[in-house]
């Protein structure tokens, strides 16, 4: 069903945006004076009741006329960054997909949160940073849930790791991973043949053309290699308990190289469950952040807002997406990647041009105009260089939009997730373009150099 927000004026557009950014600024205000008990002055009031949401409605106003101007000045370049050129392997479809996020425990919660701005990030009392008032986060409260470290350690000293320990952040990753691992494998156990396969004999079984199922998990670059391994191994574990046959169970090996969405989608095999977990909700990630001056503050206002959550797909092949996707599945086209050449977060002017060129990439390869996108899901968060970034690229490409009811970015409510991000806003895409029944330009730019655009749409 179409969503009735998308049909609004441009000037409903532009009054909702400059409302949500003044309520945020003045919420987030609010609730910092409260729990810290400080006294604000009248200049401390005027900044950031006024200065702060004025300037970054200026930030976007600024960017917009900007890239307007070189997009009528001359055609944009593309990047040698940008790998657009290469050979791709034909992408999977979306047969289901599965979210933890602060926005919500669904695709439908969190699209109807991002929309509304429900959810925003708030301060957490239960961290402080190095002047010891607390700080902004995307803190999820049942990843506070301690049955999935009552079930793994034990599960753990069977398997002979009864020493090796988890933080609590790791803890609170694994919680919401294994909640999406245990949404995913619902979806997977409605494949047909399934049943064929369970009540065959073992020398019948090969003869039921039930695919193997392919694990993928998206673990931290930063835990170490045996926290990750055994996160892996668990969430193999979970599958197999909830009922797929271990027989047709597949783990993928495990990767070193930074991660991509696309490599990832293109190494996909005839059924994957792609899971990715994260969560910076922790002292550790805090102290680590505020001393290398990239936590968000007064002080660094382009820091970064501390954040935790969980996301996953279930990609299926020609073959197997029909015997999956009951309610329809979501063909991702167009896809490409690349690597900025300078960090995002450097000084300097908001640079559009390598997100640019993928998008525009991603509309020529799936053979779609500019004006059939429906809506843009993206992974930014709302550091100015990233929304900046981002709506500079929409008010120059897709003109049509109205930004405030047909951009969604998971980014908004969640703040720093890794690769949760871009692999949630994929699965928000595939939502989407099922929804509406649009066409859907995902977009990833959270990262302080990679980025990605990919064409959604029902298949």
């Amino acid at each position: 069903m179409e969503n009735p927000l998308r049909s609004a004026p441009s000037w409903v557009g532009n009054s909702l945006l400059a409302v949500a950014v003044f309520a945020t600024c003045w919420t987030a205000s609010v609730f910092y004076w409260r729990s810290s008990g400080a006294t604000p002055s009248e200049m401390a009031i005027g900044q950031l009741l006024l200065g702060l949401p004025v300037a970054i409605l200026l930030a976007l106003w600024l960017g917009n006329n900007a890239m307007r101007a070189r997009q009528t000045a001359a055609p944009i370049a593309q990047p040698a960054a940008a790998d657009t050129s290469a050979p791709r392997a034909v992408l999977p479809a979306i047969a289901a997909g599965a979210v933890r996020l602060r926005g919500g425990e669904s695709l439908e919660e969190l699209a109807e949160s991002l929309l509304s701005n429900a959810a925003p990030c708030e301060l957490d009392i239960e961290l402080t940073d190095d002047a010891g008032y607390p700080v902004l986060s995307g803190r999820i409260e049942s990843a506070d849930d301690p049955s999935a470290r009552e079930v793994m350690t034990p599960w753990l000293a069977l398997r002979g790791m009864a020493e090796l320990s988890f933080s609590d952040e790791q803890w609170r990753a694994l919680s919401l991973g294994g909640a999406v691992v245990a949404d995913l494998t619902e979806h997977a156990l409605m494949h047909p043949l399934l049943p064929d396969y369970l009540a065959a004999g073992p020398s019948e079984r090969a003869a039921v053309a039930l695919p193997l199922l392919q694990l993928r998990p998206v673990l931290p670059s930063g835990w170490p290699l045996p926290q990750r391994q055994a996160a892996a191994d668990w969430f193999l574990h979970l599958v197999e308990q909830q009922g797929w046959p271990a027989q047709r169970l597949q783990l993928a090996a495990g990767e070193e190289a930074a991660f991509s969405l696309v490599d990832v989608l293109a190494r996909s095999t005839s059924l994957t469950m792609l899971v990715a977990c994260d969560s910076y909700i922790g002292e550790d990630s805090v102290r680590d952040w505020s001393e290398r001056r990239v936590l968000f503050s007064g002080r660094t206002p382009r820091g970064q807002v501390p954040g935790e959550g969980a996301a996953g797909l279930l990609l299926a092949d020609a073959v197997q997406a029909p015997l999956l996707g009951l309610d329809g599945v979501a063909a991702l086209q167009g896809a490409c990647d690349g690597q900025r050449p300078g960090s995002a977060d450097a000084p300097g002017n908001i640079n559009t041009e390598m997100l640019s060129c993928l998008s525009r990439h991603a509309l020529q390869e799936s053979k779609t105009e500019p004006t059939a996108i429906t809506a843009i899901c993206a992974d930014a968060d709302l550091r100015p260089t990233r929304v900046g970034e981002l709506m500079g690229v929409a008010s120059a490409l897709l003109p049509h939009l109205e930004l405030a009811t047909q951009m969604m970015s998971v980014g908004a409510c969640c703040g720093t997730v890794g690769a949760v991000g871009p692999v949630a806003a994929l699965a928000l895409a595939g939502h989407d373009a099922l929804a509406n029944g649009g066409e859907v330009l995902c977009l990833s730019n959270s990262d302080s150099h990679y980025r990605c655009a990919l064409l959604v749409r029902r298949a």
